[in-house]
């Protein structure tokens, strides 16, 4: 933070720009078009962006909703909601599971779960301090679903910032 402070980057970047983080497609996905909005008041500073990919199984529409939000000058709000990466969560039953990891990356840390029943999952990226990108799927096949998604996006250079 005291980085970004002295580069002069203390501001959430625009809106426009985190789309170019969301994929463009998902193989198999119709898109929908992007969203996003971008507040600055009173030294508080935000932005998020989204996108939602659907397809149809038989009668089943699978979708999946990808959301990008930049915490930059918003340091205090982000903290408290990433106060799970601070935990060791870890639970599984037949019917799914939850839990927290700290991603292959530098500065990112995941939160996962999926329920079986529902074939419904998500996985939220605490990324660089800075960013919380939250993959949903619903009436998806597999938690590996979500994961060669999240791949699909740049978490490594979002970590970065």
């Amino acid at each position: 933070i005291e980085e970004r402070k002295a580069k002069g980057d203390t501001l959430a970047m625009n809106f426009k720009e985190l789309i170019n983080y969301l994929p463009k497609s998902i193989d198999g996905y119709k898109s929908a078009d992007p969203e996003g909005s971008s507040t600055n008041a009173m030294g508080f500073s935000f932005s998020q962006a989204s996108n939602t990919y659907s397809k149809m199984i038989g009668d089943k529409e699978e979708s999946i909703r990808i959301e990008l939000v930049d915490y930059n000058a918003s340091y205090e709000y982000l903290t408290g909601i990433a106060y799970w990466t601070t935990l060791n969560i870890s639970t599984e039953s037949s019917k799914g599971f939850e839990r927290t990891t700290k991603a292959d990356i530098d500065n990112a840390y995941a939160y996962e779960k999926y329920d079986n029943e529902s074939k419904s999952g998500s996985i939220t990226y605490i990324l660089g301090y800075r960013f919380i990108l939250t993959i949903n799927g619903e009436n998806i096949n597999s938690f590996d679903e979500l994961k060669s998604i999240a791949n699909k996006i740049d978490l490594k250079k979002l970590a970065s910032f």
